[in-house]
């Protein structure tokens, strides 16, 4: 038998069977070594490895869900039958228990540890989200949560957070921003309404942490992983997600940061270069990231940080979120970049 080891929010019965079931031809005292990954997801994720026929170690990626159907698990269908498989991980089973369901996934490893200092491997990012967006999968992607109404709650709790915030570290940058965020806050049901009109199957929660390369004799390839926040919205809410994210850590993908908007918009077939509506829509949908989680996770990082570094680090990441959202706000407003055929 299998023995489980560690972590018991994967102490299951049914996903013990199925590594036994895996591994049948091995020894009967083979373990499985499970090792949770601390991430910013609500469901507990785990590494494990298994002891294989020749004596290494096979590694596998475990994500404990609800009850299927599950958004998540009807994603890595369906890139399956749009011909996406390649660029996300293999799901190997989805497991029920009485507990909820076990994803199994293949451990994609890293090419290199950060790529991103050479701007043809996040080009090549952007590359894999044309081609997601522009893919079958936008015709027959499932019905997901109402992340409409998950957003304007994150949103109200943005505006809370900020509050909380500004009154603990009298910091003059969150003190302004807190009526800019009210207003965005404010105009965002309208906003969300512009930005679903033109809605295609996207990741949703693009960022380096949730990107590998891949290296094969078919070349580089980018993987995306976690989709369990995939979801119908704007080709740009991804775009955003990917540049802004990058350019707090990468100076380099800072400087660039139009060359890179500019490969997506080729890459899409939108146009041969950016336009004024391609901003406009980047920017509304990078401030609508802004109040979707990032600003609460940055600015609840800073009241909870346990040295004045990490405090300082998360307070700029914050200060950064409302620059963004400032710009939203900006574009939002000022009618020489109103979209055609909006009021």
């Amino acid at each position: 038998m299998f023995a489980m080891t560690s972590n018991t929010e994967f102490q299951s019965s049914e996903l013990t069977d199925w590594f036994e079931e895996s591994y049948r031809s091995n020894d009967a005292g083979s373990k499985l070594r499970i090792s949770p990954i601390r991430t910013g997801l609500s469901s507990p994720v785990a590494r494990v490895s298994a002891l294989n026929a020749s004596g290494g170690r096979d590694l596998f990626i475990i994500k404990k869900v609800p009850a299927l159907p599950t958004p998540e698990h009807a994603a890595y269908e369906m890139l399956t039958l749009a011909g996406l498989g390649k660029n996300a991980p293999q799901l190997l089973a989805a497991i029920p228990a009485p507990e909820g369901t076990y994803l199994v996934f293949e451990y994609v490893m890293r090419w290199r540890r950060w790529p991103w200092r050479e701007l043809k491997y996040s080009g090549l990012v952007l590359d894999t989200l044309a081609l997601l967006h522009g893919s079958a999968a936008t015709r027959i992607s499932p019905a997901s949560h109402d992340y409409e109404r998950e957003l304007a709650q994150l949103a109200e709790e943005s505006v809370g957070v900020l509050d909380s915030a500004a009154l603990a570290f009298r910091d003059p940058r969150l003190i302004q921003g807190r009526s800019v965020i009210r207003r965005w806050v404010a105009e965002l049901q309208a906003v969300r309404t512009e930005l679903l009109l033109d809605s295609v199957f996207i990741h949703g929660d693009v960022h380096p942490g949730n990107v590998r390369i891949r290296s094969s004799d078919e070349g580089k390839r980018a993987v995306l992983l976690d989709w369990g926040r995939s979801r119908r919205g704007s080709p740009f809410e991804d775009v955003a997600s990917w540049l802004q994210s990058l350019s707090y850590w990468e100076p380099e993908a800072a400087r660039r940061h139009d060359l890179l908007l500019a490969r997506y918009v080729r890459a899409s077939g939108m146009a041969a270069g950016i336009t004024r509506e391609h901003r406009r829509s980047y920017w509304l949908a990078a401030g609508s990231n802004g109040v979707a989680g990032a600003l609460i996770v940055h600015l609840t990082t800073a009241m909870y940080a346990q040295n004045d570094n990490a405090r300082r680090q998360a307070i700029a990441a914050a200060v950064d979120w409302l620059r963004i959202i400032r710009r939203a706000l900006h574009y939002w407003t000022s009618p020489s970049n109103r979209r055609f055929g909006t009021a």
